[in-house]
């Protein structure tokens, strides 16, 4: 006689994916038909309205309206991309966070297939896929991938940190593990580097090298996502740009590096001498770029000058 497995099916982990936005109505429409479309059974769609000043906050209501999984919430002030982001992130219920960009595609598959990635690996902090580039259709661009040498799965800690600071691949081209931080994330882990480092400072790779240190970084080498890229990312008047022009910038950024490693809780003492490593090479390469720009900027008279003399031809003896 055939035995027959009577016991529910194990309900599908909750992802939220939190969508924090300001003036996006020119490109909203499509990133939620995107979302909306997910395969996945388990998702919330949390809306997080800065105050916008365009058709963005009666755009989002309607898709609410449609979508009983979309919940819109509105800030009663602006709060600027890091706190409009932080204070979503801290309302996610979901165990799995997806940060979801105002003018970024997704492919129906993009949930569904790094959750299978993740489910099969608990002790995994983060999954990708491959990344397409665009400016005006997400179908047309540019393709990263992390395959390959270049594929985490297949990188010692050690190795998998030094591509996420150098941002060379193992042929010398760049890569965009940077990423990450789009992909499907475990929501405490994304909470606890969030809340250890400090907001002017944020910057996705500190981010990133925080999760390597907790566990590992999974990849699915499709193109289920598309990243609309804009003429200049970040504002030339952002904190971290700003900052980052300043001669202490490495030495600062090291520290921070290597304090919120100590601060996270679930990072055990065993693999702080990874974060003092990963400080140590971020600091010596980011010392010599910085000093390299000084002379640079300081000097430019004097760099002209000493290319002239040395590309005058020697004189007979």
């Amino acid at each position: 006689m055939t035995s027959v497995d009577t016991r529910p099916a194990q309900a599908a982990p909750l992802v939220t994916i939190g969508m924090p936005v300001y003036n996006g109505a020119a490109t909203i429409r499509r990133a939620l038909d995107s979302l909306v479309a997910q395969d996945y059974p388990a998702i919330e769609i949390v809306i997080a309205d800065d105050v916008s000043r365009d058709a963005t906050a009666a755009i989002c209501d309607e898709y609410a309206a449609r979508y009983p999984h979309i919940s819109v919430r509105r800030n009663p002030t602006n709060l600027g991309a890091y706190g409009n982001f932080s204070h979503l992130l801290l309302q996610a219920k979901g165990p799995y966070f997806v940060w979801a960009s105002q003018d970024d595609w997704w492919d129906p598959r993009f949930v569904s297939a790094l959750m299978t990635r993740l489910t099969q690996n608990p002790h995994a902090v983060a999954a990708l896929s491959g990344v397409r580039y665009f400016t005006d259709d997400p179908a047309v661009g540019p393709i990263s991938r992390l395959s390959g040498a270049d594929n985490p799965e297949r990188q010692t800690r050690r190795g998998a940190l030094k591509a996420l600071m150098t941002k060379q691949g193992s042929k010398g081209g760049a890569v965009r593990s940077n990423m990450y931080i789009h992909g499907v994330v475990r929501t405490d882990s994304f909470r606890e580097s969030v809340l250890a480092l400090d907001g002017p400072f944020l910057n996705e790779r500190q981010l990133i090298f925080q999760w390597l240190l907790v566990g590992p970084l999974l990849y699915v080498d499709e193109v289920l996502m598309a990243k609309m890229t804009h003429e200049s990312s970040v504002h030339a008047t952002d904190p971290y740009v700003v900052n980052r022009q300043r001669p202490l910038f490495a030495l600062r950024y090291a520290a921070g590096l290597v304090g919120a490693a100590w601060r996270s809780h679930d990072i055990a003492p065993g693999k702080r001498p990874l974060a003092l490593w990963a400080a140590w090479y971020y600091l010596r390469a980011r010392t010599v770029v910085n000093a390299v720009r000084f002379i640079q900027r300081t000097f430019p008279h004097a760099i002209a000058a000493a290319r002239r003399i040395a590309g005058r031809p020697k004189k007979n003896a």
